[in-house]
């Protein structure tokens, strides 16, 4: 039935859920009305036993059927659909079955079923990538010392970007300087890949190149030092002794140099 409607109205293949869902809550309604009429139920006293729970159950379930509209309203739109990939708090996120209370998706980074309310699609902002397109662009941010130049830095970023198999040809990967930091200057290195779900991935391997191609080329990561010096608390009398004689010491050294 969905389908002949659907060459009756004209709709787009991906539209034909939302009609087949309500093609089939009409069917269960026009069936549970003809039970209640066979068994003699009074319509008119149904309608206003309905009519008087309305307002409380309305109360009571607002979120479903707010997830309910939500639902058959996705579907005619056709923006969420299976198989399409979403960023869900920054995890980017597989569509699996669009139903009609929540959404489920599997999420990419460890492979969490999550269900997701389909009312959250109108009132929060999430990043799609259609079924179509997938493609997604991730940075790496690195420092180098200040020691190097920019442009060797940069030269060798690119070059190791371009030499992994996932990461897209065009648009080709870039470096760039992005800050001048206590002991580095920061470098951004942005890239393309096909598949959001491997960004995570592809990421890590080009740290790891990153670290290897530094190494080799002579290039040096900074990382900030520190040196603690242990001390006494309250300091002992021979510490304090020590201290002021120090201190004496340090005034007749500049005694002696003003003279």
């Amino acid at each position: 039935m969905a389908w002949i409607g659907g060459l009756f109205l004209g709709l787009k293949p991906q539209r034909q859920p939302a009609l087949e869902v309500i093609l089939q809550y009409s069917v269960i309604g026009i069936g549970v009305m003809g039970v209640a009429y066979y068994d003699g139920i009074n319509g008119t006293a149904l309608v206003a036993v309905a009519g008087g729970l309305s307002v409380g159950i309305g109360f009571g379930i607002k979120e479903i059927i707010s997830n309910f509209i939500s639902s058959l309203w996705l579907l005619f739109e056709g923006s969420v659909r299976p198989g399409e990939i979403l960023m869900i708090n920054g995890d980017p996120c597989t569509v699996r079955k669009l139903g009609i209370r929540a959404t489920q998706q599997r999420r990419g980074r460890d492979g969490a079923e999550l269900l997701i309310p389909n009312q959250n699609f109108f009132t929060q902002e999430a990043e799609s990538y259609t079924a179509e397109e997938t493609s997604r662009r991730d940075a790496v941010v690195v420092g180098a010392a200040y020691r190097h130049e920019p442009s060797q830095v940069i030269a060798n970023l690119e070059a190791v970007a371009k030499d992994h198999d996932k990461v897209l040809p065009y648009p080709a990967p870039a470096a760039f300087t992005v800050d001048f930091a206590d002991s580095s200057i920061n470098y951004k290195l942005l890239f393309w890949v096909r598949n959001p779900l491997e960004a995570f991935a592809v990421g890590s391997d080009l740290r790891q190149s990153i670290w290897t191609a530094f190494a080799k080329n002579g290039i040096g990561i900074p990382f900030p030092q520190r040196q603690v010096y242990p001390m006494e608390w309250p300091p002992s009398k021979d510490e304090t002794l020590r201290i002021g004689g120090s201190s004496q010491m340090l005034q007749a050294e500049e005694s002696e140099s003003i003279g």
